[in-house]
């Protein structure tokens, strides 16, 4: 007669449970576990109804009550590392650098470890000490980190915390660098090729070090024009140098200031520099480079191609068969930018509104550099 209609259970916060049970009558337990969960501090009634009977058959001569409240909810929210640091952070002829953090929990951090360079079982690592005690939501830890007997080079801390009730919060890093007594950077022996060069050419640029290059450092090539444009490359690895191919199309003509910079294997920065001279090549404005296209236009766009062989504002003006002016476009035209393919130097003008006949067009390219100056006539047909 043991059935759940006999049996409510109310909280004063979920409201009514539903569950299953179970009856065991060698010991007459009855085990109740509702599907939900009771809520965090809830006060929580259980009804028995007097209708259950024993074997021989007598109902219970009233129902059965009793109420109980529950605790707080289970902890499954870790520490987590506010801030760490460690001081100093490059180790010339010392022997130790002091760690500091700052942790946190939703209620307590019960104690803190660290790792260097690799990750091991928690609680297996290196214990750090409260500046106060453990046991409150926020700690500050502090430990003297003794690194004598690392070697020279980059390292990892990883440092992470727990709470009271076992849940492991996940590490946050921090890097440190043991150097040797070496304090001055390397240094680099620079070529460029071609050297002098012109513009829109590609240059190589090649640095070999005098000393090796730390692995996490990358080889950085600061290049200025004589205009003041500052340009920035990564040097790629090749053996024993390291070198990248660049284009100079747009660079200013004039001298070029070049430097390079890396660390070596004791974090000293070393830094080159070298200059070249950058010239423009041939023809300010050649007229074969010079055209429209598509010609005959027949959709509703045309472009105007040209070639310059330095930096230049650019004006075309388009006329009709009896001279009337139409259109005026302005733009900037890159110096060494290659004619004839896609990505070359192109003014655009859109004649969706333009009746179909035959027009001249004038290109004037003016240098931003010098006194060159050049205009081009040519026609074009927009058929529609």
């Amino acid at each position: 007669t043991v059935t759940s209609e006999k049996i409510l259970i109310d909280g004063d916060i979920g409201g009514i449970y539903t569950f299953w049970m179970s009856y065991n009558s060698f010991d007459s337990t009855l085990s109740i576990n509702p599907y939900n969960d009771f809520a965090p501090y809830e006060s929580v009634d259980v009804f028995i109804s007097s209708g259950i009977q024993d074997l021989a058959g007598n109902t219970m001569t009233s129902s059965y009550w009793w109420w109980f409240k529950t605790g707080a909810a289970p902890d499954t929210s870790p520490p987590i590392v506010d801030t760490i640091a460690v001081s100093p952070d490059t180790i010339i002829l010392s022997t130790y650098t002091v760690l500091t953090a700052t942790l946190s929990d939703n209620r307590e951090v019960s104690n803190a470890e660290y790792f260097i360079d690799a990750i091991g079982i928690n609680g297996s690592g290196y214990p750090v000490q409260p500046v106060d005690s453990f046991g409150s939501p926020s700690v500050d830890v502090f430990d003297t980190i003794a690194v004598d007997t690392l070697p020279f080079g980059l390292h990892t801390l990883y440092l992470h915390g727990v709470d009271g009730s076992g849940n492991w919060g996940n590490h946050d890093s921090v890097f440190f660098f043991i150097a040797g007594e070496d304090t001055i950077g390397p240094q680099f022996v620079i070529t460029i090729d071609p050297s002098p060069a012109y513009i829109g050419d590609s240059i190589t640029i090649t640095a070999i070090p005098d000393e090796p290059i730390h692995q996490d450092s990358a080889v950085i090539c600061t290049l200025r024009a004589s205009d003041g444009s500052a340009y920035a490359y990564v040097l790629n690895a090749d053996s024993a140098s390291f070198s990248n191919t660049v284009s100079s199309i747009g660079y200013s003509s004039g001298d070029c200031s070049l430097s390079v910079s890396g660390y070596d294997l004791w974090s000293n920065r070393g830094v080159s520099s070298e200059t070249f001279t950058i010239s423009p090549r041939g023809e300010f404005l050649p007229k074969e480079s010079v055209y429209a296209w598509p010609n005959p236009v027949k959709q509703n766009r045309v472009f105007f191609h040209f070639y310059v062989n330095q930096n230049a504002e650019i004006t075309v003006d388009i006329f009709n068969l009896e001279g009337k002016r139409v259109a005026e476009i302005r733009g900037q035209g890159e110096g060494g930018n290659p004619p004839h393919l896609q990505t070359s130097n192109a003014l655009s003008w859109n004649v969706s509104n333009v009746a179909s006949d035959i027009y001249l067009f004038r290109l004037t390219a003016r240098s931003t550099e010098t006194a060159d100056e050049k205009s081009v006539i040519k026609k074009f047909a927009i058929v529609k």
